[in-house]
């Protein structure tokens, strides 16, 4: 199976050098289908700007350093130099085709690259990239399933997915979206198509770790939340709540709670509110803790240990660095 790309980039160089190609009504017995070329000789029927007056032994093929290839076995991301980069998958069977792709994105982000669906799957139990791009048209596992398993699973339906396809009908393009594909890109693409299309993803998905972020949690009205990162943070937020009073409830604990590898869920907790775990745990209690001072009469150290706190000069500190204020002082300020 090819990549889809060679006839469209065929027509596309034919018709920039004023030629024509064409499919001839009876082929012959040879050969199920034949495609005639027909181009002018010389260059008068070209512009100035189109003829690159130099000879093909005066070309220097240019030197692309490999992207980071992980192989199936191979689990877990490369130790990548510049840890401060947005990690991309890039899935796709063809290896010419896959270079391309890396040659014009590693040197803005850190690459992992599959040949097939079913080898990003495998990854992806493990590992958590920022984007995933995927051509559609791929042995073992294309790229509608790969992107249909990744929107349904909780632990990465938060990614960023961008389908290629060489097909091009609305049909085709309905059927990458309803899979839940943010972005998709027909073949032949400009390479700053590509690459725009990837930030806006990277931006959209900044402007939504900001708005989770700070006091989110505290401030949100989660009856009404909607989006599967919403209602992932709501499900987070449910279990931490009935566990409040627990203060052995840890990090530990709520993975199992939550059905997640202790990995996993801290790289999605981290990618959607820019906070560990632990603080989100904490962040929780801290706001509990708030609403009980302001419609309770409970003492402060009881309503440490309401939310999990054992000792209250620690819940007192932690309390001033979210409100500014002490508990005591919280409370004083809203009689």
């Amino acid at each position: 199976m090819g990549s889809g790309v060679g006839l469209a980039l065929s027509k596309n160089i034919v018709e920039l050098h004023k030629g024509e190609i064409t499919t001839p009504d009876e082929p012959g017995t040879w050969a199920k289908t034949v495609f005639q070329i027909k181009l002018r000789l010389g260059n008068q029927h070209l512009s100035e700007n189109q003829i690159v007056d130099v000879s093909a032994d005066e070309l220097q093929p240019q030197k692309v350093e490999p992207a980071t290839i992980v192989q199936p076995e191979k689990v877990q991301f490369p130790d990548f130099p510049d840890k401060t980069k947005k990690t991309l998958m890039v899935v796709e069977d063809n290896e010419d085709v896959r270079r391309f792709i890396a040659s014009v994105l590693e040197l803005d982000y850190n690459l992992v690259e599959f040949g097939n669906g079913l080898e990003a799957v495998n990854f992806l139990d493990n590992e958590l990239p920022d984007l995933v791009i995927s051509d559609i048209m791929m042995p073992e596992m294309d790229g509608i399933e790969l992107c249909r398993i990744i929107k349904t699973n909780e632990s990465t339906n938060h990614i960023p997915v961008l389908l290629l396809t060489a097909k091009a009908s609305i049909d085709n393009k309905i059927e990458g979206l309803s899979t839940g594909a943010d972005a998709y890109i027909t073949k032949p693409f400009s390479t700053q198509e590509l690459k725009l299309s990837i930030a806006n993803l990277l931006s959209a998905q900044d402007i939504l770790r900001k708005k989770y972020s700070g006091n989110f949690i505290i401030d949100s009205d989660l009856s009404s939340i909607s989006t599967p990162e919403e209602q992932f943070i709501k499900k987070l937020m449910r279990i931490i709540e009935e566990n409040l009073e627990n203060s052995e409830f840890d990090v530990n604990m709520l993975v199992d709670r939550i059905g997640m590898s202790r990995t996993i869920l801290y790289k999605k907790v981290t990618a959607l509110t820019n906070q560990s775990v632990a603080n989100l745990i904490k962040q929780i209690r801290l706001e509990k803790a708030a609403d009980i001072i302001l419609n309770t009469t409970h003492p402060i150290s009881e309503v440490a240990f309401m939310v999990g706190f054992n000792d209250r000069k620690h819940f007192s500190r932690e309390f001033k660095k979210v409100y500014n204020v002490s508990p005591s002082a919280y409370k004083n300020g809203a009689e």
